[in-house]
């Protein structure tokens, strides 16, 4: 049952409970969301489309307005069709597809509110709604936010319609849902009445469970239960107010939910404008409704706390358009809008949504980037600064926070998804009833799960969803169902069942067929404009330049891969999504391929070059000894750690047969530098448990020099978060002469995987250049994660870097002398800032000139030691950085790493020293190392 709270006891517990509170927390904004009930896009004197309607004109809403000019207009705002889907979607974070509650909840524990259909058997959906308890039947089990913003010291109220759950169960009372205070909101989801002088439905002998709880002191007064609920918020808020206490208020009215009766003191004003009587009350609720919110924002003025209170504005469903209900004809009440209340065309769906925060969102300011009511969870958690908070539900809101920001950013690949496999009631079916849809960009399908027929709809060009494209865009459908099939079929959304055989209804499929992509290659290299053609239909693609491709098939079609110069595959798609193909090349086309491959790079390796200079005889057993060398690395084994044993037995071929002219140091360097090149190295660390938690994108290029590139992998954390997030540079070891980028994947894959961003990089090597020349690359790949932050949600004022040996001197450097202009090199993206804001180290030579490497045998320093010292250049304001070291390493000594632990003390920098007793040089090659440095920078960065 719901406890009854008594307004004196209620003013003294309250004082109670805020006495312990810091003023620590003083600066965390208050929250207000503003729900109202079953109120449509076009309820309302403040237009949300590109110009006033005769809907606009009809109402009349001036605290709209207001907090329109003084905040953020949403346009293309969305919630669930009906009512409890859209409220747990907003305290879970959960889409209701997830959560399995997809359709209005009982005042009766288990009770199907599910209407009898002739087609179908009802769902398996959760018809005992939210529960914060594990193991309550029919129920989706979740962490609400109102518990984690009170977990953080906020005080959460809630006043008015609740309806996340059936009677009877956890979730059907605000007080299990994290409320310290909750005021006429009950399992309910309408109000018996309105009207005081019926009590609000708690007349005896014919009270309901609709009846609203606790506001006896209004029976039978003349306050409109509209304006009995403001009052009682207010009470509510001036004791957090008063004690300097961060709150939440859910103001979430009943209204304008049926019944629709007529709120007196607007009333007779629709009246005299000669409209039906039916909305002339409507638009009576609809007016006291903004008055409420009037009297909430004047409150908070009046207290002096406007510029730190959130208000957000939103309603739960699309307006109520049924002639039984409504005045007027029947789907006319959201025009242009198509349907409403219970329908996933836009009507049902598309809703008013204001956000107002003085200290963050500009007056006057509009945004049309769609956003979904699970959106509120994750933004109202950042607003309100709690960061890793734990759940036990993965939730798929997004935060907007960054629209509140910045109102222009667009996100067109995003997708929404509406799931309505329920019968509301026996209404003229438009969108209603049975009824999927999904968003993505100015694209929207409707998927009917009776007849199984999908329209498409650009809501840029057909707001009212007039004009059915899906004829004349068939790729475009068959996307749109493959994703929302797909995603439904992830969460394990409830479908209907059939009653004539008892089966569960299939998820959408794209008709008949299926998107099927991949990428084509050869063993090393993907295929550019390879042909994927259908055997069946002759329909037929090419890869792009990145050797992907899609094509849009029968799911038991068979598919011929074919490329010039490689043989032909035939493979069965079998219902298979993702076919990747390896071809092999003929013996012609690999000559080719390998010739390529030299003279690309050419410009590095500089290896034709001394192959002019070094070889006496090009003969035609060289060019096939010199093809073995080159296809051992490249296509045979490229997975070595150093070209070193193929070199081995090139440089025997070319001295056995007296080819060379004594040139051979020349020869051997650009072979060696070519050979490196050519393979790719390998990771020792089995990374198999690492790879779910990260998506890799490949060979990038980072910069270029006389037109050859640097490459790197980028590892995006498969969790995504609403908020920009670090990035840390990961560079390999080698001495700058051995290893690539693959040798150092565990390390990055790790953090990734952790929610970092992480770019793992290659570098220009010793035999080709000196290491100021790898310092340059350094610095180049941190302006390369700069300049396509924007991309991969990269937070650019929290960029690390990390390194082990050669490479912990580069990162070592890259944290000593962010922005120095002698180091910035010739790379790209110049215009871009180098400095980063912490470094890791494993085993670092931090060149401070003590007699161990880089020292040559004569006890002298090489010419670059003094420009790439990271020793020399410390100041104060260089980045923290941590050293971690073995105390056994013969070739760094552990003592390069307390000097400069040391030296960054000396100069007030974070620093951190984590001496291995007993390790040696190669110690750092185990994720219990990474974790150490992840920590790290959670600490900087945090």
């Amino acid at each position: 049952m719901t406890k009854k709270v008594k307004i004196p006891l209620f003013l003294a517990v309250l004082i109670t409970i805020t006495s312990t509170i810091v003023n620590a927390q003083n600066q965390r904004p208050n929250i207000i969301v503003f729900l109202v009930d079953d109120m449509g896009w076009q309820d309302t004197s403040l237009p949300f489309w590109d110009k006033k309607t005769p809907l606009n004109q009809r109402y009349h809403t001036p605290n709209m307005e207001r907090m329109a000019k003084e905040g953020m207009k949403f346009t293309n705002a969305y919630a669930a069709p009906v009512c409890t889907p859209s409220r747990t979607a907003m305290l879970s974070g959960l889409n209701p597809a997830h959560s399995g509650i997809t359709n209005w909840t009982s005042t009766k524990k288990n009770e199907n509110t599910d209407a009898t259909d002739h087609q179908f058997a009802p769902a398996n959906w959760n018809y005992n709604g939210l529960s914060p308890n594990p193991g309550i039947e029919k129920t989706a089990y979740a962490t609400a936010f109102p518990q984690l913003l009170k977990d953080a010291g906020y005080f959460t109220i809630h006043v008015g319609k609740a309806h996340w759950a059936a009677a009877g169960t956890p979730g059907a009372n605000p007080y299990n849902m994290g409320f310290m205070v909750n005021i006429a909101g009950h399992a309910a989801g309408n109000p018996q009445s309105y009207l005081p002088e019926e009590n609000y439905g708690n007349i005896t002998g014919k009270a309901t469970p609709r009846a609203v709880p606790d506001m006896e002191e209004y029976f039978g007064t003349d306050v409109f239960l509209t304006e009995a609920l403001t009052r009682e918020a207010i009470k509510a808020l001036d004791a957090p107010i008063r004690n300097h206490q961060p709150f939440f208020l859910n103001m979430a009215h009943y209204a304008v939910h049926v019944p629709i009766q007529g709120d007196k003191r607007f009333l007779q004003k629709y009246l005299d404008t000669g409209i039906d009587s039916t909305e002339a009350r409507y638009a009576s609720l609809l007016e006291g409704m903004d008055k409420s919110l009037g009297d909430i924002m004047d409150f908070v003025k009046k207290k002096g706390i406007e510029k730190n209170t959130v208000i957000i504005f939103m309603s739960d469903n699309g307006g109520l358009s049924q002639a039984t209900e409504r005045g007027g004809q029947e789907n006319t009440q959201n025009l242009p809008l198509k349907a409403g209340k219970g329908s996933v065309y836009e009507g049902g769906i598309r809703e008013p949504m204001i956000v107002k925060y003085p200290l963050l969102v500009k007056p006057a300011t509009i945004t049309d980037q769609y956003v979904i009511i699970e959106d509120f969870f994750p933004t109202l958690l950042e607003l309100a600064g709690i960061q890793n908070y734990k759940t036990v539900q993965q939730i798929d809101g997004k935060s907007f926070v960054p629209l509140l920001k910045d109102p222009t950013i667009k996100d067109d690949n995003r997708t929404l998804i509406w799931h309505y496999p329920n019968k509301w009631n026996n209404a003229k079916e438009i969108g209603i009833n049975y009824f999927s849809a999904i968003r993505k960009g100015d694209w929207k399908l409707v998927y009917n799960q009776r007849t199984g027929k999908k329209e498409l709809y650009n809501l840029k060009n057909d707001i009212s969803e007039n004009h059915d494209l899906a004829t004349s865009n068939p790729e475009k459908v068959n996307e749109l169902a493959q994703l929302l099939g797909t995603q439904l079929k992830i969460w394990k959304a409830p479908m209907p069942v059939l009653k004539t055989d008892n089966q569960v209804l299939p998820y959408p499929l794209p008709g008949q067929t299926i998107k099927v992509s991949g990428t084509i290659k050869n063993s090393r290299e993907v295929l550019q404009y390879a042909q994927i053609k259908v055997k069946q239909t002759g329909k037929q693609v090419t890869t792009d330049a990145d050797g992907r491709y899609d094509i849009t098939v029968d799911q038991d079609a068979t598919l011929q891969i074919s490329a010039k110069g490689h043989k032909q595959q035939t493979i069965a798609v079998s219902g298979q999504q993702t076919i990747n193909a390896v071809l092999a090349p003929d013996s012609l086309y690999l000559s080719k391929l390998l010739i390529r491959k030299i003279k690309e790079i050419e410009p590095y390796a500089h290896f034709l070059q001394a192959e002019k200079q070094a070889i006496v005889k090009l003969t035609a057993a060289y060019y096939t000894t010199r093809q073995s060398f080159i296809k051992d690395l490249y296509l045979d084994h490229p997975h070595v750690q150093s070209p070193d044993k193929a070199l081995a037995e090139f440089l025997k071929y070319c001295k056995d047969n007296d080819l060379l002219n004594g040139k051979d140091e020349l020869f051997k360097k650009a072979a060696r530098t070519l050979g490196f090149e050519l393979i790719t190295d390998a990771s020792p660390v089995n990374m198999e448990s690492m790879l779910s938690g990260s998506t890799a994108y490949r060979d990038i290029p980072y910069t270029s020099y006389n037109g050859y590139s640097q490459k790197l992998d980028l590892f995006l954390p498969k969790v995504t978060s609403a908020k920009s997030v670090p990035c840390i540079v990961f560079i390999h070891d080698g001495a700058w002469a051995v290893h690539k980028r693959a040798w150092f994947e565990a390390h990055a894959r790790y953090m990734a995987a952790k929610g970092y961003v992480t770019a793992n990089i290659d570098y220009r090597m010793l035999d080709a250049v000196t290491p100021l020349q790898c310092v340059y690359d350094a610095k180049a790949a941190v302006r390369w994660v700069k300049a396509n932050a924007y991309k991969f949600n990269i937070d650019t004022n929290k960029i690390g870097a990390c390194g082990a040996s050669a490479g912990a001197q580069l990162a070592a450097i890259l944290a000593t002398t962010g922005n120095d202009a002698e180091l910035k090199g010739d790379g790209n993206n110049i215009k871009f800032s180098d400095k980063i804001q912490a470094a890791a180290g494993f085993a670092t030579p931090t060149l401070t000139g003590r007699k161990t490497w880089p020292v040559k045998g004569n006890g002298t320093l090489p010419d670059w030691f003094e420009k790439i010292s990271p020793y020399k250049h410390v100041t104060p304001d260089d980045a923290p950085m941590m050293f971690i070291h073995g105390s056994a390493d013969g070739l760094v000594s552990v003592e390069e790493a307390v000097d400069m632990y040391k030296l960054y003390q000396k100069n007030g920098i974070l620093t951190k020293l984590e001496i291995r007793e007993g390790e040696g040089h190669v110690f750092y090659m185990n994720m219990a190392i990474t974790e150490s440095a992840y920590q790290f920078f959670k600490q900087v960065f945090n």
